[in-house]
This record gives C-alpha cells, structure tokens and sequence, in this order.
C-alpha cells in the first residue's frame, strides 16, 4: 500500500483484498452497503490513503506518516 502511495494512485480492490484482513474488509462493507464489493474497498482505502503520505529514505527505507487536515 506504501507503494502506491508513492506512486500517487489508488490501490486496486485486489490489491486492497491482499493486505487487508478481512473483518477490516466486512466493516468497509457494512459501512458502504449501497455500493459494490469493489467499490467499497476503493472507498474506504481511498479515504484512508488521502490522510497518509510516504516517502523513501536514502537507504531505502520507507517510511509514512499521518497528514493532519486542518478543520476550516
């Protein structure tokens, strides 16, 4: 998922399935239920990835952090 942070793009719903457990996965489900499978993973992970930021390190590390919003 760092990856594609990096790479400023979204996760596919497949690659979402593959790092994400899946009680994670039915409460993404639950939560959008108007929505199909595929379309809830986006979401959910979408709104996720916006609040995160990701960078490499000279000798390859990654690392990620939280970005605050700030509240108007």
């Amino acid at each position: 998922m760092v990856r594609c942070i990096l790479d400023r793009r979204l996760a596919t719903p497949d690659e979402i399935r593959s790092v994400t457990s899946p009680e994670v996965l039915r409460s993404w489900r639950s939560v959008w239920k108007d929505r199909n499978e595929d379309t809830a993973y986006v979401t959910a992970w979408k709104r996720i990835q916006d609040k995160l930021g990701a960078r490499p390190d000279p000798n390859q590390i990654m690392y990620y952090w939280v970005w605050v919003i700030p509240v108007h």
